[in-house]
């Protein structure tokens, strides 16, 4: 199981703390996978973190149906016992 810290903007950001954002789409340039830990960190316009960050278990990759090749659609939930 690896850990990856991923950027992420306000507003998504917003949606994940409160339940509405469950996926996320990325370059699959980490070899994520299932059981990963994300560390979400909040930035403003991509370079400035504000210190916010959630962490979050990868739960499901899908990486076709749609999806340019070489990005994948991870799904996410609460990471267990924490």
């Amino acid at each position: 199981m690896k850990t990856h810290n991923l950027k992420i903007w306000q507003e998504p950001f917003a949606a994940v703390l409160d339940g509405s954002k469950r996926a996320e789409i990325r370059k699959n340039d980490r070899d994520f996978k299932v059981g990963d830990l994300m560390i979400l960190e909040e930035c403003i316009a991509g370079r400035h973190f504000t210190g916010h960050r959630v962490r979050k278990q990868i739960t499901h990759i899908q990486s076709w149906l749609g999806l340019q090749d070489g990005y994948v659609c991870l799904s996410f939930g609460d990471v267990g016992g924490v």
